[in-house]
């Protein structure tokens, strides 16, 4: 069973600061064993020799010394010290670090984004991380900076996506941060006369009910009250009543346990039954089925009757059976083995083999049965993915004998162990030198006019009554994705993140892929091939770009061989340029009678340059994207951005503009056209990322040098919604490199994390 979980291991462990927090204190050398004998600041009294799990050790359950969530877990080692690992605000891996080792710690819950934790000796509440919606409880959503403590006198904390609640030791129950959905609470506060989107210091829960248990989840809370019974409050529970209020679940009194999940909750009775609520779309209730509608009432998972812990995470959920047995079920995750384990298979978020038969797990599967669990954590996710897709992909786990283990997609540090997500010098990997060019999106286009892929690809939707919860898997391998591309007149390929890609063939045809998805088993999980369908019948056409939207918003461009530009698909915002704000089934004309040099689509607005020099964009401005300098949210037509003739290309980005001169000069602009620096610059990224190549052929993504290489010939981001510090490149010989996240522009393929670019073997 090694072989399938990845060991929270061999770090040096020192004064960390979750998410930057500021904190000091020792370096200590305390290293969380491999899979050898227990050292200091293992979590329990462990077996020394590395043998079998006792019998005895840590108790079933051992409540607060282990947390997940987002890119990160936490836990609280024997000697009551935290250590945090995972990825900080930069999205960079750090190594399991102790959080102020000047105090001791009894309880620990991790958000998003944020955490909290409880200092030992007064049980004050100490918060952590971002604090966009005051959910650390401070009173203001600034000052994110620092722990923090508050006032003392907590027993527990349950930290959701973005709102957090806690026990006080007299039973009352107090909730803070994000509340659009009323997950903190549904009363109207102060004078306002509404319910408040953000909660921004901790206010009590129905006063004057006392409280055993919270599980704050993504967008609802849950509680057991101190004669058994169960509330929740917040989304979905405004499907049951249209009026806002704390709901009890049923008449029973008789809840002890809860464990609150991305958009469902489980909880366990006194006589050690499981039940679960919410949604079901990927099977994280444990019931045997997927169905598309939620279950709106407590349904029984199977007939045992002997669970004591139970912990929900993004969309699986994990349990904990009174002999320290664990089992998990629902979504296996999305996960890649970080390059670190050769040719084992790739562990899911459930820790079992990940493969297209265990997308999803309907019913408890016994996780690791030679060992026993203390305490288990999954990760909680984000309430906006698939903005950060390895969100919330990762579970660790407590076991009785003090160790602490993880699996499940590490591509951030999740697992605790960044060596694989560290700084790494240039690598070179493969001979090939017949790439000839690089774009956003993983794709590259050899000499041979083949188009090859890798990454991350649409596999499967889960239906749900609301929406599709999209399954993706990394490309095992790179694939070819076309033959007979061209890359003449400034044809380029563009290859967005869900799939989406155009192409212009070297007899000037136009393909994009259209996604048919279906339901070949009848399963509710639909399938989606890529599938590349010819648009219109000319074969004129010279370059094609994608936009950043996804689905039915997603907005393509393309100029044909005569200079002419046309666009086509989702128009909310006027990005089509022909005037309406309707959506486009077929390529439409942009300003008739104008020839154009490039064009560049970015979310929901579009920019190009025309043959005379000239720069315009269209569509969305609510940040100033489209550089013209008026107040309008949105143009539907095309404006000049200044009066300048000079300009050689433009790159539209999500929610900004960069584009050069001709004399290589960088510019943006949001509010008003600037000048980047002083130096020049032969290319740019398209749409995500700040990646250029300067004219000395130096390579730099976000004012930093890439290395010290001056022989850069083209440079691409990585896949869009990916985090930053994804791309790939091509050097003058025709190699190709590429660096960042496993999950990111380098998915699918046999590498480590690096922030610099490593040479990529295509086969």
């Amino acid at each position: 069973m090694n072989r399938l979980v990845y060991f929270l291991s061999g770090a040096t462990l020192g004064a960390f600061c979750l998410l930057n927090p500021a904190c000091s204190g020792d370096n200590a050398s305390v290293s969380v064993p491999h899979d050898g004998a227990a050292t200091d600041g293992t979590l329990g009294a462990g077996d020394p020799d590395g043998g079998p799990d006792p019998d005895s050790g840590l108790p079933v359950p051992t409540v607060g010394r282990l947390a997940s969530g987002g890119w990160q877990s936490c836990a609280i080692d024997a000697n009551d010290k935290l250590y945090c690992w995972g990825a900080d605000d930069s999205r960079i891996a750090v190594a399991p670090r102790k959080v102020r080792p000047d105090l001791s710690w009894a309880f620990v819950s991790i958000g998003v984004d944020f955490a909290c934790a409880l200092e030992k000796s007064q049980a004050r509440r100490y918060c952590w991380g971002s604090n966009d919606f005051g959910q650390l409880g401070r009173g203001t959503k600034t000052g994110a900076e620092g722990l923090g403590p508050s006032e003392a006198g907590w027993s527990q904390l349950s930290a959701g996506s973005q709102h957090a609640c806690g026990i006080k030791q007299d039973g009352t129950l107090w909730c803070w941060g994000r509340n659009d959905s009323m997950a903190v609470t549904p009363e109207i506060i102060g004078d306002a006369g509404e319910v408040p989107r953000e909660v921004l210091s901790p206010v009590q829960i129905a006063p004057p009910a006392t409280w055993t248990a919270v599980a704050a989840s993504a967008k609802h809370t849950c509680g057991i009250r101190s004669n058994g019974s169960l509330w929740c409050w917040g989304q979905g529970v405004y499907d049951i009543t249209t009026e806002p209020k704390y709901l009890q679940i049923g008449t029973e009194t008789d809840w002890v346990r809860l464990g609150g999940g991305d958009r469902h909750t489980c909880g366990i009775k006194q006589n050690g039954t499981l039940w679960c609520w919410g949604r079901n779309s990927e099977g994280q209730l444990g019931v045997g089925i997927q169905y598309s509608n939620i279950f709106r009432k407590p349904i029984r998972v199977g007939e045992d009757t002997d669970w004591a812990a139970v912990r929900g995470g993004n969309h699986h959920t994990c349990a904990l059976k009174k002999d320290g047995a664990l089992f998990c079920w629902g979504s296996n995750g999305v996960s890649e083995p970080d390059g670190t384990s050769g040719s084992e298979p790739a562990v899911g978020s459930l820790g079992v083999a990940l493969s297209e038969e265990t997308l999803f797990v309907l019913r408890p599967t016994r996780n690791a049965p030679d060992l026993r669990w203390a305490d288990v954590a999954p990760a909680i996710g984000t309430i906006t993915w698939p903005r950060e897709a390895s969100i919330g992909n990762h579970t660790c786990g407590l076991r009785r004998n003090g160790r602490v283990m993880c699996w499940g997609d590490g591509s951030l540090g999740q697992l605790g162990d960044p060596s694989s997500n560290a700084h790494r010098p240039l690598n070179q990997i493969t001979s090939d030198t017949d790439w000839q060019r690089v774009g956003p999106g993983a794709w590259a286009l050899k000499k041979d006019g083949t188009l090859w892929t890798w990454g991350v690809v649409l596999r499967a939707i889960a239906a749900s009554e609301y929406e599709g919860r999209e399954v993706w898997l990394a490309r095992p391998t790179p694939q070819v994705l076309e033959r007979d591309v061209s890359s003449s007149f400034g044809g380029r390929v563009d290859l967005a993140f869900d799939g989406a890609s155009c192409f212009v063939k070297t007899n000037g045809a136009l393909f994009c892929n259209v996604r048919r998805c279906e339901d070949p088993d009848k399963d509710r999980v639909l399938r989606c091939p890529i599938r590349h369908e010819q648009v219109g019948t000319e074969t004129d056409w010279a370059m094609v770009t994608t936009g950043m939207a996804r689905h039915d918003g997603m907005h393509r461009c393309a100029i044909k061989k005569n200079g002419s530009l046309w666009c086509w698909g989702g128009n909310l915002s006027g990005q089509i340029g022909d005037g309406t704000d309707a959506r486009r089934v077929a390529p439409v004309p942009v300003a008739a009678g104008t020839t154009w040099s490039t064009v560049s689509a970015g979310y929901n607005h579009t920019c190009g340059v025309r043959m005379d020099g000239t720069a315009w964009c269209w569509g969305n401005n609510t940040s100033g994207q489209l550089g013209d300098g008026s107040p309008n949210r949105e143009q539907h037509r095309p404006v000049r951005v200044g009066g300048d003739t000079d300009w050689a290309t433009v790159a539209a980005q999500e929610w900004g503009t960069r584009a050069l001169k001709k004399d290589g000069t960088l510019w943006s602009w949001g509010p008003t056209v600037t000048r980047s620096g002083d130096a020049t610059w032969r290319k740019i990224s398209d749409r995500t990322g700040s990646c250029g190549i300067r004219t000395d052929g130096s390579l730099w993504c976000d004012n930093t040098p890439m290395g010290q290489d001056k022989d850069w010939a083209d440079v691409g981001s990585g896949p869009i919604y990916q985090e930053r510090g994804n791309g790939c490149a091509i050097k003058t010989n025709g190699t190709l490199w590429c660096w960042g996240s496993p999950s990111g522009a380098t998915a699918g393929l046999p590498l480590p994390w690096s922030h610099e670019p490593r040479l990529i073997q295509l086969p």
